[in-house]
């Protein structure tokens, strides 16, 4: 996820410094802009083969490699461009004629230019070296492969066993909306109906929309129920179709489309799509599913995705699923808890019982799973103690495995943007403004002026809305999004995959590594504490600080404040009104192009 990262920002980067350096007459740019251009295609080649390398890192140890060889070089690029091209374009700004007129500018101009060239020539081998090893080792371009497919394949074929098993699951909390989605299927309307269920992973929209299925089926002349997945076959559906609603396997040779089709036509039918992840799987399946407009057939749908289920249904179609208040939550833990016992919970359980159940954030598939370690241990004190200490390793991880499934499905210029989110604390109110500076400081988007920056950014955070991936905190008065907020296991997943890709670093993970040359992100929350003798990595790009921390950060700033020349994204809040003395050397800070302080301000910097 890095290489991607810092391929985009090279990217996003070389497109507008060439698109500068085009503007210019004369011919003292023609190398420089060569130099840029290849760049910008090489680094597009290269992202162009991470997603099969991904596909394969975590069977093939060179693919691995592969990866950070990608990574360490789309840094180095970066580095390069940073270091060089401010002070090439500060000779560019001078015009053509103070250029010429002044031999010292000259002299300058052609030392910076060519140990530009060096460098880059140093790439282009490195770069040579890296197409030789892909070959080697079969990594193509463009391809759709996905990362740990076997394992998806297996959380389906569990995903499809659940979806017919005949067992009901406990729902609480969802009788209204287990209530409507009755009425809106056994209406007395004879036009075909659709009925979009949406919300996020492991919110139970499979469970609440299966229930009513299986309550309401043998209203219809046929009914069947599928499960969709991330990659779907049109064919293969069709066909589970065609077997549930009895077509003959006659016709079914004869010409599967047609004849399903023509029952369909003849029959009221109930059909229920479980996990629609995109427009084009509907696409394939509506000429066939929606025949017979005046039949008073039903389809249920359950999507990740609102815009998903609107596209399917149209906005009427929607019911949405939020997660579980504590009181719901407390009732299916405790339900499910006693459904294998009679035994009352002794009160230091149940104390105990209802911390584990708030760590699960209100997720059904997260109190389901562990209500399923809590049945595996013995009733006492100590078990549960240590199930409520394990339970952010053991239950996020299975919920993961769900959840991991949306990361993987964004588009490839969106999930670094993602990652940014578990930046900040669990829980936190993440303003919109923060993220612009952060995307466009780093060049993770690529905009055109000041509104078009907004524009954009509001854009990428509608797509995460819709996506369920986050939620709308606060609105502005004219309705646009101020702020959201990130579900704790999302936020949970964010780190995972940032830290194992060195997407960005925790302060503990860094110290417990040591200080690398590679990480160009540090968050700190209140529950870490850094020490004098921390170093900051020089080469950072963006530094978050939220809360315990901040005095050594800011003495360590102090100190080194000249060295981080690439800082250029610097936000410290401290909460509960606490004066902060803010050192003045922060103004030697010479990249910062965002600074966020969220404190009293006792003295320092303003008094400069």
């Amino acid at each position: 996820m890095e290489a991607e990262a810092a391929a985009i920002a090279v990217i996003n980067k070389t497109v507008e410094i060439a698109g500068n350096l085009i503007l210019e007459t004369g011919s003292r740019f023609y190398h420089l802009q060569e130099n840029i251009s290849w760049i910008e295609r090489q680094m597009r080649t290269l992202q162009s083969y991470l997603n099969d390398a991904e596909s394969k890192r975590s069977t093939s140890h060179e693919a691995a490699n592969l990866i950070i060889n990608v990574r360490d070089l789309a840094q180095d690029v970066e580095d390069i461009l940073d270091i060089y091209l401010p002070e090439i374009e500060s000779h560019n700004t001078k015009g053509s004629f103070q250029f010429f007129k002044h031999a010292s500018c000259i002299l300058c101009f052609g030392v910076k230019a060519n140990s530009f060239a060096l460098e880059i020539e140093k790439i282009k081998r490195r770069a040579a070296e890296i197409e030789d090893s892909r070959r080697n080792i079969g990594i193509t371009a463009d391809s759709n492969a996905i990362a740990g497919a076997a394992t998806d394949a297996d959380l389906w074929d569990r995903r499809k066993l659940f979806l017919r098993a005949p067992h009901e699951s406990k729902i609480v909390g969802r009788q209204n909306i287990l209530q409507k989605l009755k009425e809106e299927i056994l209406s007395e309307d004879k036009g075909n109906r659709i009925i979009s269920v949406v919300g996020p992973a492991g919110v139970g929209k499979t469970t609440v929309a299966k229930r009513v299925y299986q309550k309401t089926k043998n209203e219809f002349d046929v009914s069947a129920t599928v499960y969709v997945s991330q990659e779907p076959r049109p064919e293969e559906l069709l066909l589970d179709i065609a077997k549930q609603v009895e077509l003959s396997e006659d016709k079914i040779k004869e010409d599967l489309v047609r004849n399903l089709y023509l029952l369909l036509q003849e029959k009221r039918f109930l059909i229920f799509l479980d996990d629609v992840w995109d427009f084009k799987t509907w696409d394939s399946l509506s000429n066939i599913l929606l025949t017979n407009p005046r039949n008073g057939s039903r389809i249920i749908v359950t999507s990740r995705y609102k815009d998903v289920g609107r596209y399917i249904g149209g906005e009427s179609s929607l019911i949405s699923l939020d997660l579980l208040g504590e009181k719901e939550g407390k009732e299916l833990f405790f339900d499910l808890i006693m459904a294998t016992s009679k035994e009352a919970l002794v009160p230091e359980l149940r104390d105990i019982g209802e911390k584990i159940m708030e760590r699960c954030g209100g997720l059904p598939l997260a109190i389901v799973l562990v209500v399923g370690l809590l049945r595996a241990r013995e009733r006492s004190i100590h078990a549960w103690d240590q199930v409520l200490e394990s339970i952010s390793q053991g239950v996020e991880k299975t919920c993961l495995e769900i959840l991991a499934l949306s990361y993987q499905d964004l588009p490839t210029e969106l999930k670094p943007l993602f990652l940014y989110f578990g930046m900040f604390p669990a829980d936190h109110e993440i303003f919109v403004s923060d993220l612009l500076s952060a995307w466009v400081m780093e060049k993770l988007i690529k905009v055109d002026g000041p509104r078009m920056q907004e524009n954009i950014v509001e854009a990428n955070i509608d797509k995460f809305i819709s996506r369920n991936l986050i939620q709308v905190s606060t609105t502005r008065l004219d309705g646009r999004v101020r702020s959201v907020r990130i579900h704790d296991l999302l936020h949970s997943l964010c780190i995972q995959l940032a830290e194992d890709s060195n997407f960005f670093c925790t302060l503990n993970k860094l110290k417990t590594v040591g200080t690398s040359a590679t990480v160009r992100r540090i968050t700190c929350n209140s529950n870490e504490h850094a020490d004098e003798n921390f170093g900051v990595p020089r080469k950072i790009r963006s530094l978050l600080c939220f809360g315990g921390s901040h005095e050594v950060l800011l003495n360590i700033l102090k100190r080194n404040a000249s060295d981080l020349r690439f800082l250029r994204n610097l936000i410290i809040e401290i909460e509960g009104g606490k004066a902060i003395h803010l050192p003045i050397e922060i103004a030697n800070l010479s990249g910062l192009s965002y600074l966020k302080l969220t404190a009293y301000l006792a003295s320092g910097i303003l008094q400069a």
